[in-house]
């Protein structure tokens, strides 16, 4: 799997706040989720593009802070 990048994205005159996560050339937008906090909320969308992409919701993710967003990536033990 390659690395989700989560951003967020504020409201316009036509939609509100949404968090956006893209990994490859999928991506989803998830409402903005005012009862999470900080980086709770772009996890959320991370997990949500997993979901869309067929894998497990509860895959283990490193997370990475970038300049406007989050990165996550698959955590894979060594076999």
């Amino acid at each position: 799997m390659d690395a989700i990048i989560t951003k967020y994205h504020g409201p316009s005159h036509v939609k509100g706040a949404r968090i956006s996560a893209s990994v490859s050339t999928r991506r989803i937008y998830i409402p903005y989720p005012h009862e999470l906090r900080g980086l709770e909320r772009h996890e959320a969308a991370a997990r949500a593009l997993l979901e869309a992409i067929g894998l497990p919701r509860d895959t283990e993710l490193f997370v990475g802070e970038i300049k406007n967003g989050f990165v996550f990536v698959q955590f894979n033990e060594a076999e």
